[in-house]
């Protein structure tokens, strides 16, 4: 299980295949990232730090337009292959604080900002070491239980609150890994809203599930085969980070 991560360079599903050492049984999409192909989230592999969580939107409030410091949902995994769902913030954009709270700091679109994320706030925050981790946003399920913190997380209700191509991964009770890529903006699908993508996760078994990056970002390999259809009209959309699968071996050719 990797998580990978190349700053300011964004490539295709395909490329990221072709550069990888071990045969790719299956990669997808993964957080959200700007223009210059930045990551926007936390990333963690094999406890180095990719990325951090440090995030501002910008987001009216009143006839002004503030500045709000969520705590952005990560999927964390431990060194015993156990899986959780927290938020996260990291503090000075400093690799050994990184910290994740049990709840979001509790924004919500047109209330006033809330305090920059420290060591006791939100309460109950503690610093964080996954072994792997990816961010972006909203959560889905916790605990079984679907929680989905859009608002909170402040992300905005275009993506939030319409039908687009979702991608999502979780972990079941028992253990297992699910990736997930839903098509959307075409004919053949419209995509999902957060809660149908949410209670789709929840009926595969998913006990901690994430919403990463989707739109035009969605896509999805598995055994060297593309098995969705992207929604940009050219196809594969470049990304700056994918989670994949891998078994060392012979590579996989595209």
């Amino acid at each position: 299980f990797k998580i990978k991560y190349s700053k300011g360079v964004a490539k295709t599903l395909t490329q990221w295949i072709q550069e990888e050492t071990d045969e790719v049984l299956v990669i997808a999409n993964g957080a959200y990232f700007n223009a210059a192909n930045i990551s926007l989230s936390l990333l963690i592999d094999n406890y180095t730090l990719l990325s951090t969580s440090s995030y501002s939107a910008n987001e009216p409030y009143y006839n002004t337009t503030n500045t709000y410091y969520p705590t952005r949902a990560s999927f964390g995994i431990y060194s015993n292959l156990s899986a959780e769902i927290t938020w996260t913030y990291s503090i000075n954009n400093n690799d050994s604080m990184v910290y994740h709270y049990p709840q979001p700091a509790d924004n919500c679109l047109g209330c006033e900002p809330l305090p920059v994320p420290n060591a006791t706030f939100p309460s109950g925050g503690s610093l964080w070491r996954p072994y792997k981790a990816i961010g972006s946003g909203p959560a889905l399920i916790k605990n079984g239980v679907i929680n989905i913190t859009w608002q909170q997380e402040v992300i905005g209700p275009g993506a939030s609150m319409q039908r687009n191509p979702r991608t999502a991964i979780c972990q079941t009770k028992d253990g297992r890994f699910i990736l997930l890529v839903v098509d959307g903006r075409n004919d053949q699908s419209w995509g999902l809203y957060l809660i149908e993508l949410a209670q789709i996760m929840q009926s595969l078994g998913c006990h901690n599930a994430l919403n990463l990056d989707g739109g035009g970002s969605t896509s999805m390999f598995v055994n060297g085969y593309l098995t969705n259809r992207p929604s940009d009209a050219t196809g594969l959309r470049p990304v700056a980070s994918v989670v994949m699968i891998t078994r060392k071996g012979q590579q996989v050719q595209i």
